[in-house]
């Protein structure tokens, strides 16, 4: 009889042939990654409009667009900065330089920072809520030295937090102790996540950033590019969804002084429109690090 291969191994096998589009991946091992837990602050700029021509008049708008500049620029210091989409007719991939700049997150979903007693399973996040999935069922989750852990385990593993929402960005900042030559060992996040076999996905792993779907018992593909993701180095890895807009980035925060300024790849799809969002990894006798976690 024909092996049958398992759906862990479909999972993996469809990150294999991956598009050819370099990205600039962190190369260096990190240092605990606690300092780097806040997105430095990008400048905002306010152009003004045309003034009267008395000069009172333009000594007055003066001062006003000073006071403004100032509630912008505090608005900058936001610690989690969402990614505006260019334009709603985007490639399944996009360079530096198709992005809009970074502006600030209006409304927070979901938090955890870990920084919590040590304890099985992942308990309550730090923004009061439990969290849901396999996060508090599974033996294989527990919190040890103020980090989240996914251990000595085989297979496919959900953890959820927040509310179901339309449109979401996702964040997570963690590490694997061994990416597989193989692909049968990622970190990822999910958004809109109904089930297990229904959600989207940003994914690193080892070789590779993603973007998948799965709306049945196969994932698909939607967009991939070449990223070296490092064993035992931090990554933040970012998902947001708009609409049918599907963006993604990882970068390593303490290796960068900031991240990069543009989405690293981008995709469109229509299949799923609500969910939760959450973290998704699949691990072939590994462990995951988990040392934040945000939506909104």
């Amino acid at each position: 009889m024909k092996h049958r291969p398992s759906a862990t191994q479909r999972e993996a096998a469809l990150l294999r042939p991956a598009q050819q589009h370099p990205a600039n991946a962190p190369t260096q091992p990190l240092p605990p990654p606690d300092a780097a837990r806040v997105v430095p602050p990008r400048s905002l700029h306010r152009r003004g409009r045309g003034g009267a021509s008395i000069l009172w008049w333009i000594a007055l708008a003066g001062l006003v667009a000073g006071l403004l500049a100032g509630g912008i620029e505090a608005l900058a210091h936001h610690p989690l900065l969402a990614r505006v989409p260019a334009s709603s007719a985007t490639p399944a991939t996009m360079s530096p330089t198709q992005a809009t700049m970074i502006t600030p997150s209006p409304v927070l979903l979901a938090q955890d920072t870990f920084e919590r007693a040590d304890q099985l399973l992942w308990g309550t996040a730090s923004d009061g809520e439990r969290w849901r999935g396999d996060a508090n069922r599974l033996p294989a989750f527990f919190i040890q030295g103020s980090a989240g852990h996914i251990t000595a385990a085989t297979g496919r593993f959900n953890a959820l937090l927040g509310p179901v929402m339309a449109d979401s960005s996702v964040l997570v900042q963690g590490s694997m102790r061994h990416f597989r030559a193989d692909g049968t060992s990622n970190l990822g996040v999910v958004a809109r996540w109904t089930d297990s076999t229904h959600w989207y996905k940003a994914l690193l792993d080892g070789s590779h950033l993603s973007l998948l779907k799965s709306v049945g018992s196969t994932p698909i593909t939607l967009a991939s590019i070449p990223f070296r993701a490092q064993d035992q180095v931090f990554y933040a890895l970012e998902l947001r969804v708009t609409g049918p807009i599907l963006s993604a980035i990882a970068w390593a925060p303490q290796q960068m002084s900031e991240p990069p300024v543009a989405w690293l790849l981008r995709a469109t799809d229509a299949d799923l429109v609500r969910g939760q969002d959450g973290v998704r990894v699949l691990l072939h006798q590994t462990t995951c690090t988990m040392t934040y976690f945000r939506a909104d």
